[in-house]
């Protein structure tokens, strides 16, 4: 009995395969990360590289695989596959290139320095005075983010903000690098959840011409040109909770 090896329709069989191969890969990604395999970058490009090619191979295999009878069912499922990735991949491309920014300020005019952060290894070399990145960080902010504004305490003991602040910092998931009780300062670094980007945030207490109590939080990726939003919703997210704090505190008699 002769045996015949249709060609074709195998090398259509794995074009379909493709796809589902490279969400594996988009996956175990992160999991490498985690596991020491891979550096954080590495595997972010491992996982955009997946990610590109299936959603050029999903669409591929879809029109390919409609041509013949026998793999047009699998073809119709790769195809919506492809498409649902390139849609995604166009609204993180399209967000990405929207807010060109990874260093975030409540105080555009004055903002917060770095001490610790400057010595770490993986800052050998970059310069991390504002802006740390686009020279064109501040209008940009101004233009994407203007809600984000110091937080301000009027006829309040600074010692009492101070402690706000400290206990905010430390409900975050965030490392705290250093905390100066005596300048009212505080470094930390925060690891993004699935990539294990880490970036650098300083918090200030102080009273700009004796004035009012100002916070000022400045959060900055040390990888990367654009954050996606991630530096400016974590300050949002600190800011409330130092809110909430601050609510809980005046009710607690704190």
């Amino acid at each position: 009995m002769l045996c015949t090896f249709d060609y074709p329709r195998q090398m259509i069989r794995l074009l379909l395969l493709t796809p589902l191969l490279m969400v594996a890969t988009m996956i175990g990604a992160p999991l490498l990360i985690r596991a020491g395999a891979l550096s954080p970058l590495g595997g972010f490009g491992a996982f955009m590289g997946a990610w590109i090619v299936a959603a050029g191979s999903g669409l591929l295999g879809g029109v390919v695989g409609a041509l013949r009878p026998e793999t047009r069912p699998l073809a119709w499922a790769a195809l919506a596959a492809g498409a649902a990735l390139s849609v995604s991949l166009l609204v993180v491309a399209l967000r990405a290139q929207g807010a060109p920014l990874h260093d975030i300020s409540t105080d555009l005019d004055d903002p917060p320095s770095f001490t610790v952060a400057t010595s770490h290894p993986d800052n050998a070399g970059r310069d991390l005075s504002y802006p740390h990145g686009d020279p064109d960080s501040a209008e940009l902010q101004r233009r994407y983010y203007p809600d984000l504004q110091h937080a301000v305490w009027c006829d309040v003991e600074h010692r009492r903000i101070w402690r706000l602040v400290v206990a905010a910092a430390e409900s975050m998931d965030w490392n705290i690098t250093w905390m100066n009780t005596a300048d009212m300062v505080i470094e930390a670094e925060a690891t993004t959840p699935v990539f294990r980007f880490v970036d650098d945030i300083v918090i200030r207490v102080h009273s700009p011409n004796g004035g009012c109590v100002h916070v000022d939080t400045r959060s900055t990726s040390r990888v990367g040109r654009s954050d996606l939003g991630a530096n400016a919703a974590r300050i949002a997210d600190f800011q409330d909770r130092l809110v909430r704090l601050d609510r809980l505190a005046v009710e607690s008699d704190f």
